[in-house]
């Protein structure tokens, strides 16, 4: 099961078929490609034109995007760029507006949650690195983070073509036909169907492994004074998370001795995933009232402490709250008592606020999946809201002290 969880964070399916052949050599040559720089023209059924610039390098952690758009007329319409830094910085320039997020911490937390279900954790490695893509109505633009280096190419539906030194890709309505290089897992065109017209996105420009200097000599902004925001604002770990589980997912329902497996393999899960979410931010109103779980709380020390001194152990509730068997002890009694009393409708939104959305299943076969996941998740999502209560009960206990 280990192994197979393995197989949904790559991307890397066991399906007998030449498309997920394909896919899984791509994702192979893709993690040995260590940095590019590439250009990309872009144009729209509408005469609007664009050029986009990107860069990786993967050893030092440097990386960009930098954009132009223009309108029917050639006009400017929007021009941007987006950094990684060797630091862990994501830097966002558009218009006079500069943004710098850390994203270090993340990266670290995300890379974590990979090795949750990874049976080599040495094999796989989130990272941020920049993305474009078309689709029908817009262009995407963006620096994200994944530990696949074909995320565009994960849900392609049908192989249309593949020799030595191209494969043809459908994609579906919204992202149309993709051509990849499969020495290096490169999109090198895009073209969707609009009409009678088209929407197109074509390379025009690749070197391969540039290193960090040509990469970050590039950078001109200045950094000084700039505000630093938390990275958790643009939702990272949950979406990386719910992917993770929408994958699995499919991978389930594939099998009966897979469903059982997962309840197997549920309860080693769930202490990775509760110090996972415990760094996002979950502050959903609705929630079980502070001042009740106090309450338990006040109560619970009350009751153990005469219990410890007749044992011969003497502690204050400062010492008490921070053996840690008896802090997790108390939160999973809390929510096995009160987890049950929550409606279905609200246990749905602390789903979708743990994972950034809801997971989606079409397919009836995967129905008891989805509730064990479901389950885990809302488990997990309840353990970590009570533990910031606990967490600061202790910190006020401090305090008054």
């Amino acid at each position: 099961m280990k192994k197979m969880l393995l197989l949904f964070v790559l991307s890397s399916f066991c399906r007998a078929d030449e498309l997920s052949d394909t896919l899984e050599q791509l994702e192979a040559s893709s993690q040995k490609l260590k940095g590019y720089e590439a250009s990309y023209q872009l144009t729209t059924e509408k005469g609007k034109t664009g050029t986009v610039d990107l860069g990786v390098d993967s050893q030092s952690g440097w990386g960009y995007l930098i954009f132009t758009l223009k309108d029917e007329k050639g006009e400017i319409s929007q021009q941007g760029e987006q950094w990684i830094t060797a630091e862990g910085l994501l830097v966002m320039k558009s218009r006079d507006q500069l943004v710098v997020f850390e994203g270090a911490e993340i990266l670290k937390r995300m890379n974590n949650l990979l090795r949750i279900f990874s049976a080599n954790p040495t094999e796989i490695e989130a990272r941020f690195a920049p993305r474009c893509s078309l689709t029908k109505k817009r262009f995407e633009m963006t620096i994200g983070a994944s530990s696949s280096g074909i995320a565009l190419l994960e849900d392609a539906q049908k192989l249309l073509g593949k020799t030595e030194k191209e494969v043809t890709l459908a994609l579906g309505p919204d992202y149309g036909v993709v051509t990849v290089d499969p020495k290096n897992s490169i999109i090198t065109s895009q073209v969707i169907p609009v009409g009678q017209k088209k929407r197109t996105m074509t390379l025009v420009r690749f070197n391969e492994n540039p290193g960090q200097e040509a990469l970050s000599s590039r950078m001109t902004l200045k950094l000084d004074g700039a505000q630093k925001r938390p990275i958790s604002e643009m939702g990272f770990g949950k979406n990386l998370l719910r992917k993770t589980l929408q994958k699995f997912l499919k991978e389930a329902q594939k099998s009966p001795k897979n469903i059982a497996d997962l309840q197997t393999l549920i309860p080693s899960l769930e202490p990775g995933l509760i110090d996972f979410l415990s760094g996002e931010s979950l502050e959903r109103a609705g929630f079980v009232k502070e001042k009740f779980l106090v309450s338990l709380i006040d109560k619970t020390m009350a009751d153990a402490i005469p219990m410890l001194k007749a044992d011969g152990k003497e502690l204050t509730p400062k010492e008490l709250i921070k053996i840690p068997g008896f802090r997790s002890q108390m939160i999973a009694t809390f929510t096995q008592m009160l987890l049950p009393r929550v409606p279905k409708q609200k246990k749905q939104e602390y789903l979708e606020e743990a994972l950034g959305g809801a997971l989606v299943s079409n397919d009836p076969s995967e129905t008891k999946a989805l509730t064990l996941i479901e389950e885990l998740i809302t488990r997990v999502y309840f353990k970590v809201r009570i533990g910031n209560v606990v967490d600061q009960y202790a910190k006020k206990l401090n305090t008054d002290e």
